[in-house]
């Protein structure tokens, strides 16, 4: 998931990893940065290794 997101935004997954650090719940810094919940992310990731309804 990690590769899915750098390779969606380099910027925004440094976004995402500061906040982490920084103590921001790892959903919330995903929303932030992306605009996805954990749900959105795992459908993304499923969609791209060929299980389009993968669920958290």
């Amino acid at each position: 998931m990690v590769d899915l997101l750098i390779r969606r935004d380099t910027q925004k997954f440094h976004q995402f990893f500061v906040d982490v650090k920084k103590g921001v719940p790892q959903e919330e810094a995903l929303q932030k940065a992306y605009g996805l919940s954990f749900s959105d992310l795992a459908q993304e990731y499923g969609r791209s290794i060929g299980i389009p309804n993968l669920q958290p």
